[in-house]
């Protein structure tokens, strides 16, 4: 694994991770609250019709299925974001639901609350909180994931795959109806099989087989459109504007109608902190850093990556490392944030976890160090 950190302050502040496939264990996708997060909306940035009303959002509003009301800003789903260590543990507590049912966690500490792996966290913060995210795990009842009111059986989903044995992939998928829930499928039947999924997540696609993704193609796939688009929330006009593109989200051909308008009419664009991954033929990549989507795609194809897509954004934006943090005597670390978007904010949705091959800890023999004069 090489981590690289590019810091001039005020100017600059980037990560960068490339993992040899060879080096990676697998990857881990952590969202404690599956179950209850499906009741819910998420983060709302326009009316639902009798949900959701003008008065409710300031700007944003959310649904807290677990009481039953709407409430102002994301406090209707801020129990089920954690700090990144909460997702470590073998059982998650969630606040307000008791202790009778825990969510799963990753059980990668060992009883002294240790990593015991070579475990890297990074976040997948939209999972949960914006529409078009949906995710699918093999281990979760129901499997799929989605917010309500998220059209999961008819749009395509580009997502990051887990697969037994074969490792990860990004790919386009569709959600098929299997039952009462969900199952992913290849969007194009001639595309590489998908073999055996373990899990899967979505992200929007900046990088495909080697070629940057039109922002032509961009343009429908952010609720949040601040993203792609500069809006200025203090003006009540551009709040009302922003909504009023929002709502346009469920029917894509008339949000990319819109959003054409948008971007040919000169709005400014966003360059936000983005979280992106990318695989190659021979390696992960991880790139966090200040741009525009489609600069992320380019950094990711310079770093050797084929196929990439967006996790997180803002101030969800963070790595953390088993190696960070004090170190004891016995050669263990707690682990900690190594790196993090200026505003970051911990609590977390949902994080992936990648976990490499060989021994969390390391032991530095005595004497090892030695100096040679030429």
């Amino acid at each position: 694994m090489d981590l690289r950190i590019t810091m001039r302050h005020g100017v600059r502040c980037d990560l960068l991770i490339t993992i040899p496939l060879g080096e990676l264990q697998d990857i881990r996708l952590s969202a404690p609250g599956w179950e209850h997060l499906r009741e819910s909306y998420g983060i709302v940035r326009h009316p639902i019709p009798g949900i959701i009303t003008e008065e409710d959002l300031k700007p944003t509003a959310t649904f807290d299925a677990l009481k039953q009301k709407v409430v102002t800003g994301n406090s209707g789903i801020k129990r089920y974001k954690l700090p990144p260590e909460d997702h470590l543990t073998a059982a998650i507590h969630l606040p307000e639901h008791g202790r009778d049912d825990p969510a799963p966690g990753l059980n990668a500490l060992d009883p002294d609350g240790y990593a015991n792996q070579r475990i890297i966290l990074v976040g997948n913060r939209n999972l949960g909180n914006n529409y078009g995210f949906a995710a699918w795990d093999s281990d979760r009842s129901p499997n799929c994931f989605h917010l309500l009111g998220e059209p999961v059986g008819t749009r395509t989903y580009t997502c990051l795959i887990w697969r037994a044995p074969e490792g990860p992939a990004i790919q386009s998928l569709r959600f098929e109806q299997d039952g009462d829930d969900y199952r992913p499928v290849a969007a194009d039947p001639a595309s590489t099989p998908l073999g055996d999924v373990v899990w899967c997540t979505y992200g929007q696609r900046v990088l495909r087989a080697g070629k940057l993704v039109d922002t032509e193609d961009l343009l429908t796939e952010f609720y949040d459109l601040r993203h792609l688009f500069h809006f200025n929330l203090k003006d009540p006009s551009e709040q009302e504007r922003l909504r009023a593109l929002t709502a346009l989200y469920g029917d894509p051909v008339a949000l990319k109608e819109a959003m054409r308008g948008v971007w040919h009419g000169g709005r400014p664009r966003s360059r936000y902190f983005h979280n992106a991954m990318g695989i190659g033929h021979d390696r992960l990549v991880i790139v966090q850093r200040h741009g525009t989507p489609e600069e992320l795609g380019e950094w990711l194809l310079e770093a050797g990556a084929e196929d990439g897509i967006l996790l997180d954004n803002g101030g969800s934006v963070f790595t953390w490392g088993w190696f960070a943090g004090v170190g004891h005597t016995d050669g263990r670390r707690r682990g900690g944030v190594v790196f993090s978007s200026p505003d970051w904010r911990p609590p977390s949705i949902s994080c992936l976890a990648i976990t490499l091959k060989g021994s969390a800890r390391h032991y530095e023999a005595p004497g090892s160090v030695s100096f040679s004069v030429t």
